[in-house]
């Protein structure tokens, strides 16, 4: 033990040498490290609305943000839909959202042997203690911290996996994973890792067996241990951290499901503690993955381009559109044209809630603003229906 110095620690505290070249301060033996402040139990933290999300019209009814789209070789005819946020964080998208993810999840996985595949739950430390500057220990001052910290861990947690593999023989993974990030219902996050590495797998299984030969607990089973506990320790995790082989192919859909956000549904108690992660920073990837080992989403379709603006009431009262986006520079003509549009059907439609507003205050906008999806023919409204195979929804 020369060269170290451990002070007290609490629930999956992380453990690190003291050395002198460490540039840390010295504690002296009697002092205490500094607890981190009590959680409110039972209190989540608060949901985090970006601002993409405030503008859905499908989650807010917001009419301000518009999507154009019209054929390349044809920009005179446009299909005019209200702006759909897509984010796991709307209610009214997040079904949606699940099932293209739920769809992702499935199609990279249908070629590989689901024995194959590892589950792991990697978790925080949610209790002990915080004292960085005198001790060196990875700890979570609150859960924004947390956060900001999950893509780094994940990371070093699986380079030290890859090192483990390499030293024993195993065939080291490449793009084969993918993580969805949950939170407790405390509102602090945990990840839902899964690898596929067949090794990896029969390794898991035979120490799990082990393990309930020597009376251990499913839970206890599970746990890492030994060198890849060491793993996530080192790189930020919690030891309540587990992992576990895949036992068939209705194990893995059934895996995959909870990920994709349908566990209300089929997981039971799961769903009663676990939820998306509202409370993350605006830009936070809920969904991580080797490169090019999920399929991508499917985008525009071929041969057809757009635009997405938005209405903006101006600091002198006078009123916009403008884009939300950089347009190229061979569809900047059609892009000004389409603000020019929407800014005039933007003022026909104050003039209508003035001259009915009567109606409004009884039956709402919406009996007054007239379809949602329209087809406009240069500067006409047309009475057709968009394309057959254009998705409005």
């Amino acid at each position: 033990m020369a060269g170290r110095s451990f002070a007290p620690i609490g629930v999956d505290a992380v453990i690190r040498p003291m050395s002198a070249s460490s540039g840390l301060r010295a504690r002296p033996a009697d002092a205490q490290p500094r607890q981190r402040p009590k959680r409110l139990a039972g209190v989540p933290a608060p949901a985090v609305v970006p601002n993409h999300v405030r503008h859905c019209h499908a989650g807010t009814g917001a009419r301000d943000w518009w999507i154009y789209t019209w054929r390349i070789d044809n920009p005179e005819d446009r299909i005019r839909v209200p702006y759909s946020c897509n984010s796991w964080r709307c209610a009214a998208c997040a079904p949606h959202e699940a099932a293209v993810l739920f769809r992702r999840l499935t199609d990279a996985c249908k070629p590989l042997d689901p024995k194959g595949f590892v589950f792991l739950v990697l978790t925080l430390d949610q209790r002990g203690y915080y004292d960085k500057d005198t001790s060196g220990w990875r700890k979570f001052r609150d859960v924004k911290e947390a956060y900001r910290e999950l893509g780094k861990q994940s990371q070093s947690f699986l380079y030290r996996v890859r090192r483990w593999m390499k030293r024993n023989g195993m065939r080291v993974l490449t793009n084969e994973w993918f993580a969805v990030v949950e939170t407790h219902r405390s509102g602090w996050p945990h990840m839902n890792l899964v690898i596929y590495s067949p090794e990896l797998a029969e390794y898991l299984e035979r120490q799990q067996k082990e393990q309930l030969g020597k009376g251990a607990t499913e839970r206890e089973a599970i746990l890492l241990r030994g060198e890849l506990r060491d793993a996530a320790v080192g790189a930020g995790w919690g030891r309540q951290s587990t992992a576990e082989r895949a036992r068939s192919r209705e194990a893995l859909a059934g895996y995959v499901t909870k990920l994709a956000g349908f566990s209300d549904a089929t997981a039971g108690e799961v769903a009663k503690i676990t939820q998306a992660p509202t409370a993350a920073p605006p830009k936070f990837r809920r969904l991580r993955s080797g490169k090019g080992f999920l399929p991508a989403r499917q985008g525009t379709a071929e041969g057809w381009t757009g635009a997405l603006i938005r209405r903006q009431v101006l600091n002198d009262g006078f009123t916009a559109v403008l884009p939300l986006h950089n347009c190229s520079p061979e569809h900047e003509a059609n892009v000004t044209r389409t603000c020019y549009l929407e800014e005039r059907i933007w003022q026909d439609e104050q003039i209508k809630l003035y001259r009915q507003r009567a109606r409004v205050a009884r039956y709402g906008e919406n009996a007054v603003l007239g379809d949602l999806v329209q087809v406009w023919h240069g500067d006409k409204l047309q009475p057709n229906e968009p394309p057959v195979g254009f998705d409005t929804s």
